[in-house]
């Protein structure tokens, strides 16, 4: 007899699912040996494992049917094996309750993939990476394979891109050299793996295996898939707009967005504004009502002016703590916080909604619909130098730009002065020498 815990039963359920994009609902393996319990699942794209410590006395190995976890409400199962057939036994919420089922044949589970024979620790940021960019990956194949994630071990990041909107997460020091694609799942962001501080990682030639405490997922790598340059269309201008976004300032329209108003077309533009000051504003079309936020906290350096994107691209960025804005002419949006970087394709010029001030012209930039078409390269790709970012408040370039900025307004200023001092001397002589002609 085996034992299954309640929170084990539960745990695996929610991973399964996480992992799952196929139906029917795969067949667990149940192992039992020595003092260890570990339930094992092959899916479409990935296998899963955990491995608990467990009083076994003798070995068992069956495939037991994943309805039987879903049916037990959350309690501890006692699974009894005889032949080809199972009973499972637990306490219910009326009480006792039985459930007997079918053992399946050993066939129907498939052989668990090999774990690379080295697995490297890494930080456990990679879970994290992993699940964002997950979020930011296509639905959908398409001609570039932007429905997975690519692992880059010579540029030491995670990427993902839907071909509007793409995420690179830099920082990991990888066991690999090579630049490959795996399937984007949720299950990186689920309770049961982020909550595990020990994480290691490692590849063989057709899987990427990451441990984290006593789970195991191997990811199928796509060989045959090619990913775009993604690093490649962040601009490299030195002339273009810097915006600090203040963290209260962030939280305050994050929290804001979600009330305004839609467009009719569906897209949810905002328009991102930079002139004297820094807003946010949105249009409901139906009936000319315009929503505006000011990012009084807010710093700002470079050339004025007006973009729209979509609201979701936006909020993403406020989410993920990436504060720092960047753009420049014919150039997506690019967001920054540390070793994360978003990349946000702008929308067209009729998405823009002006102020209230009628007279303010400023020129609005060309924009990109798509990051796309973006050369697309081997999978050994290593971005450009990036943007030096900082993801602790206010980026130090944004200052650096500000303060340059107000200098030279201040130096501005300060010449004008001096001019209209010099014009009041030269009225002041006039004036005693037309005095002067009056006495006399």
């Amino acid at each position: 007899m085996i034992v299954i815990p309640r929170g084990l039963a539960r745990s695996f359920r929610a991973v399964v699912r996480k992992c799952q994009t196929t139906r029917p609902r795969p067949p667990v393996l149940v192992s039992a040996s020595g003092e260890r319990l570990q339930l094992s699942c092959i899916l479409d794209g990935v296998a899963l494992s955990v491995d608990v410590p467990h009083a076994a006395s003798e070995g068992e190995h069956f495939l037991l049917p994943l309805s039987i976890l879903e049916e037990v409400e959350g309690a501890a199962v006692e699974i009894t094996v005889a032949e080809k057939n199972g009973t499972a036994c637990w306490e219910g919420r009326d009480g006792p309750k039985t459930l007997a089922f079918e053992v399946l044949e050993s066939d129907a589970h498939g052989e668990m993939p090999a774990l690379p024979e080295q697995l490297s620790p890494i930080s456990p940021a990679i879970l994290s990476a992993l699940h964002e960019c997950g979020k930011a990956a296509a639905r959908e194949p398409s001609r570039y394979a932007l429905q997975r994630v690519q692992v880059n071990g010579k540029a030491s990041c995670v990427t993902a891109t839907d071909d509007k909107l793409a995420l690179i997460v830099r920082g990991f020091t990888l066991p690999f050299r090579e630049s490959i694609l795996v399937p984007a799942l949720p299950v990186f962001g689920i309770k049961e793996l982020t909550g595990e501080s020990e994480v290691r990682i490692g590849r063989t030639k057709e899987h990427l295996a990451i441990v984290a405490g006593s789970w195991t997922i191997l990811l199928t790598i796509d060989a045959a898939g090619r990913f775009p340059d993604v690093a490649g269309v962040i601009p490299k201008s030195p002339d273009s707009s810097v915006i600090g976004i203040d963290e209260r300032d962030a939280a305050e329209l994050l929290a804001a967005l979600p009330e305004w108003p839609d467009s009719s077309d569906g897209v949810g533009a905002v328009t991102l504004e930079v002139e004297k000051g820094i807003a946010c504003r949105a249009r409901n079309d139906e009936t000319g009502e315009v929503r505006e936020f000011r990012l009084s906290r807010s710093t700002c350096a470079g050339p004025d002016f007006r973009v729209a994107l979509e609201r979701r691209h936006l909020a993403r960025a406020l989410s993920l703590g990436c504060l720092s804005f960047r753009l420049a002419p014919d150039k997506p949006l690019v967001a920054e916080n540390g070793d994360r970087t978003l990349i946000a394709v702008t929308l067209g010029d009729s998405h823009i909604v002006s102020g209230s001030r009628p007279e303010l012209e400023i020129p609005a930039l060309e924009t990109n619909r798509r990051l796309l078409p973006m050369k697309p390269e081997p999978n050994g790709i290593e971005p450009p130098l990036r943007w030096n970012g900082t993801g602790d408040g206010i980026d130090p370039l944004v200052e650096a730009e500000a303060m340059r900025a107000a200098l030279a307004q201040a130096v501005t200023h300060a010449s004008r002065l001096v001019q209209a001092i010099h014009r009041l001397g030269r009225q002041r002589k006039v004036l005693e020498n037309a005095w002067s002609s009056l006495k006399s």
